[in-house]
């Protein structure tokens, strides 16, 4: 059959019943279908009220259908609910239309509705009712006190179906007295006056039904056997001991459970201290003793069950549905071209399943599998079939089926591609010596086929193309500077394609004659230019902006001698036309990835390369963005080195002018004008983009200033600026010449001991751009987590800028002194006071005071020079901290006594590595004070925490700064 609409052309093939068509009708726009007459359906088989047993198939269907009305195959209960959908709608196909539905257990009894509608509307509903000529889930519901009570699954409405049962110690049932048996239309029977400890029987199976309660109306069953009875297991049996006392009340859960494909049904019985299961033959399952069993097998299963209270017997069944489904498969997808014709195929279907056509997940048509047929030499199958004429009919194509006990099934797909021309964004992503890989735009959903063509003939013979239907694509091996090309078109079913190809060409690298460059040595780089097909746009900074010419890249490579900040240095450029550079080491090979972007320029000036490492090759590689005219550039490769700059001024500002995203692992070194190392970023944390950077500093004149908290600070302040502020700290270091530092410990005693080493600096944020004086306002003070040497010259203290970029200074702490006070860390090496001699011929005595009064000293293992003018301790004990000394110098009867200098053991909190106060990484002096020792405790970003018993002499806490004592634990302050 072959319908066509516009440019839409279907063929459906089946063998008997034709497929639906109605819903591709409606698919077609503009295309409106008049409302004709309902025909009323004639229902077929036994699709009338009947009793059916286990397992039977109710024939559900109409042997009338009529295009274009739709059928809607419903069960409902007998109160009106909907129970589930057996199939539908199913578009009318001019003869028989039916669903597969079973009658399993007492779970599909009721009324089986037949819904016939058009585009007009539905129609009035024929049905039938389904009763159950079985018996299911027959439970004892409480027992004990010599009576039983028990309950059985409904096998139809409770007017209409009428049950016997006997409690008798009969194991037969066809053994037991017509007289003896109970008729009822409930479903539950009860027992009474039972003999403790007797064996008893339940036996229960349906008598007859009567057609809407009606005993004029029969449905069937009342005499066994008979064509209408349930000869399988018409009574359904339980065996137990009465007992007196009261067991609990148990039984099974759930009473019907459903397995769908490859699953299995827990069942959990209650109610005893021990059990064993028995399939529905009475037969008791091997090992099955658990409470809990996993039904694998369709049937009823029952249990064993021993209680407490001394009752036992085979008093719980449950009811378990196998609804295995049959898989399908669809086939016949592809790459096509405009004017293919698709043909999916759908293998071995179920006969009367539904199956469901789907396309990218959406509903396309409904399918009825045909059971064991041979169609075009394929059985069981049904095809739907198309022309491709737009790319909105590509996409994934799959199929389910629906069950009413276990939903939706799904399974099989087939992918449809659809070329309309030649391939786009056809690119080498990666190009090496010996290796080459492309990518282009993928069209359709997924992989696809395609003709191509690797050589280095622009115009490929016949007899160079093949097929592949995956990318990238990868070939080796080429002579390195060759031409080659990679040519790519769709592969249609139509032969050959009738599609132009897409080419792109390459010529691959020859690191091998990379020319060595040697440090401060000008190098005239005449860089080829066009734009080729290595690209190196990406994830900064493996690859960089900008355009990329294989084959006529300038490639260098540079051994530096020492470990150090190198940087690029152009001293004229032509046409003013960017050039983009790039390094790498050379041990990573020579294809186009793995590169690190240094800064893409375009004139005179400086861009930091970064850390490179003594001994270590690397390749330096320049390539030109300009597609057409000559670029020349004249560099050398230099070190950076941290200089002194005049004093009172601001440098001018350097902007690195590659924007920075978010992650970069790229540690970036910020440079000034003249080559001068300023300071290094590492953004490896931050999580957003920062863009451009722009770094200066000041240095001051000859005299060391002081901030508003009158703590002295470095010559060097630093301004750094971003773009756009990180959203999480950043790594930063700041750089500085030893002659600096040595200037600021220095200072002549005024009272401020600010630093007295490397370790001892610290770094202040304010809100303000580069400019001399005073630092006002908003501050943030930022402790050092390293610092080092960065060379023989200068040195860095690295910090985390968790505040934001503006300007910083560095600077040493604030410790207010007695006048002469020496102070010195503990287990300090030495320490010294000197006095200057009131004249020639005086005479020096060195004297005490440790809290008795002022006592000569002698030299000794500590003392030294007691009557020289300069007294030196060696290795002093921390148990002389807040000892005064003085020095009495005496020419005959003049006698000059000096002021007393004071010998200090002080350490400072740095909170370096975390909060733990006996942590020595978190001190000063690289040692946790003791008893002798005092604490000077300012605000830094680990603050302490005490979790032992500790001392010191004195706790002195800055303003913001804070200690904390763990509860159990205590501080021991031994001064006064």
């Amino acid at each position: 059959m072959s319908i066509k609409y516009g440019s839409y052309s279907l063929s459906l093939y089946r063998k008997k019943v034709f497929l639906p068509v109605a819903a591709i009708i409606l698919s077609v726009a503009g295309n409106t279908q008049p409302c004709a007459p309902f025909v009323f359906p004639n229902l077929f088989g036994q699709a009338e009220t009947a009793i059916f047993c286990k397992n039977n198939s109710v024939g559900f269907g109409v042997s009338n259908s009529i295009r274009p009305q739709t059928y809607t195959f419903d069960q409902y209960a007998n109160n009106g609910q909907l129970m589930s959908r057996k199939g539908g709608p199913l578009d009318g196909n001019g003869g028989q239309l039916s669903v597969a539905a079973f009658m399993r257990s007492a779970k599909d009894v009721g009324e089986y509705r037949i819904t016939v509608a058009n585009a007009c509307g539905e129609s009035a509903t024929v049905n039938f009712y389904a009763y159950y000529g079985n018996i299911d889930n027959l439970s004892i519901r409480g027992w004990g006190s010599n009576d039983v009570w028990f309950q059985w699954a409904a096998c139809g409405p409770t007017s209409d179906v009428r049950y016997e049962y006997a409690v008798t110690t009969q194991p037969n049932p066809n053994a037991v007295l017509f007289s003896d048996y109970i008729v009822t239309t409930d479903t539950s029977g009860y027992g009474t006056a039972l003999i403790p400890g007797q064996t008893y029987y339940i036996h229960v199976r349906v008598r007859e039904v009567w057609r809407n309660g009606n005993s004029s109306n029969p449905v069937g069953l009342y005499n066994y056997p008979s064509p209408n009875a349930c000869s399988d297991l018409p009574y359904q049996t339980l065996r137990f001991t009465s007992c007196s006392g009261s067991p609990p009340t148990g039984g099974i859960t759930p009473a019907t459970a459903i397995t769908c494909t490859a699953d299995e049904a827990t069942l959990n019985a209650s109610g005893g201290t021990s059990y064993q299961w028995y399939n529905e033959n009475n037969t008791a399952i091997p090992g099955a003793t658990n409470p809990t069993y996993d039904a694998s097998l369709p049937g009823q299963y029952r249990v064993y069950v021993t209680t407490a209270a001394g009752c036992a017997g085979i008093v719980y069944s449950a009811t378990v549905i196998d609804t295995l489904f049959r898989n399908s498969i669809l086939s016949g997808g592809g790459a096509f071209c405009d004017g293919d014709t698709v043909r999916l195929a759908l293998s071995e279907t179920k006969p009367g399943l539904v199956y469901t056509l789907m396309k990218d997940g959406v509903d396309i048509t409904t399918l009825q599998g045909i059971g064991n047929a041979n169609e075009e030499g394929s059985p069981d199958t049904v095809w739907y079939k198309f022309k491709l004429t737009s790319a909105a009919q590509t996409g994934v194509y799959s199929v389910r089926s629906f069950d009413p006990y276990c939903g939706n099934l799904y399974f099989g797909y087939s992918e449809v591609s659809f070329f309309s021309g030649s391939v786009t964004g056809l690119n080498a992503i990666y190009i090496g010596e010996d290796l080459v890989g492309f990518n282009w735009d993928q069209q359709g959903s997924g992989p696809s086929s395609y003709e191509w063509a690797f050589t280095s003939d622009p115009s490929p013979p016949a007899s160079a193309w093949g097929v592949i239907n995956y990318q990238p694509v990868y070939y080796s091996p080429f002579v390195p500077g060759t031409q080659y090309y990679f040519h790519l078109r769709p592969a249609c079913l139509q032969q050959p394609s009738p599609f132009s190809w897409s080419t792109t060409g390459f010529i691959t690298a020859n690191c091998s004659n990379a020319q060595p460059v040697t440090l401060n040595t000008t190098i005239n780089a005449a860089i080829p230019t066009g734009e080729g097909s290595w690209n190196f746009t990406g994830t900064y900074p493996v690859n960089s902006t900008g355009y990329a010419t294989p084959g006529k890249e300038v490639m260098y490579k540079f051994t530096p001698s020492e470990t150090a900040v190198y940087y690029i240095d152009i001293t004229s450029a032509s046409n003013a036309e960017w050039v983009d550079y790039f390094y790498k080491p050379l041990d990573h090979g020579c294809s186009n990835t793995g590169w690190t972007a240094i800064d893409d320029m375009n004139g005179v000036g400086k861009c930091a390369i970064g850390l490179l490492t003594a001994g270590t090759t690397y390749l330096i590689l320049l390539d030109s963005e300009s597609p057409s005219g000559s670029v020349t550039h004249s560099f050398q490769i230099r070190k950076a080195t941290v200089g002194a700059v005049n004093p009172g001024i601001c440098t001018s500002s350097t902007w690195l002018s590659l924007p920075i995203p978010a992650n970069s692992p790229k540690e970036e070194y910020l440079i000034d004008d003249n080559g001068n190392l300023i300071a290094s970023l590492d953004f490896s944390s931050v999580t957003n983009p920062v863009g451009l950077i722009t770094a200066s500093y000041y240095r001051n004149d000859a005299v060391i200033r002081r901030d508003i908290g009158n703590r002295e600070y470095l010559d060097r302040n630093f301004t750094i600026l971003t773009s756009t502020a990180p959203l999480t700290p950043v790594g930063v270091k700041l750089f500085f010449t030893n002659t600096e530092l040595q200037r600021l410990i220095n200072e002549p005693d005024d009272g401020i001991a600010d630093v007295v080493s490397l370790s001892g600096l610290n770094v202040t944020r304010v809100q303000q751009n580069c400019s001399e004086g005073l630092y006002q306002g908003v501050s943030s003070l930022l402790p050092q987590v390293s610092n080092g040497p960065y060379d023989a010259t200068s040195s860095y203290i690295k910090f985390n800028n968790t505040y934001g970029f503006s300007t910083f200074y560095i600077h040493g702490g604030l410790v207010p002194l007695e006048t002469n006070n020496n102070i010195i860390c503990p287990a300090a090496g030495s320490a010294s006071f000197t006095v200057t001699s009131p004249g020639a011929g005086y005479t020096h005595q060195w004297q005490v005071d440790n809290g008795t009064g002022f006592q000569n000293l002698s030299d000794n293992s500590i003392y030294s020079g007691v009557t020289s003018a300069t007294l030196t301790l060696t290795n002093p004990p921390t148990s002389l901290n807040g000892n005064k000394y003085r020095c009495v110098s005496t020419n005959g009867s003049n006698t000059v006594t000096s002021g007393g200098r004071t010998l200090k053991f002080i350490i400072n909190w740095t909170g370096g590595s975390n909060s733990q106060w006996q942590n020595p990484a978190n001190w000063s002096c690289g040692v946790v004070p003791d008893a002798d020792t005092d604490v000077i405790i300012d605000s830094y970003f680990h603050a302490p925490v005490i979790s032992s018993n500790v001392s010191c002499k004195s706790v002195q806490i800055k303003p913001g700064a804070s200690l904390t004592v763990n509860p159990g634990f205590k501080l021991t302050i031994t001064g006064k």
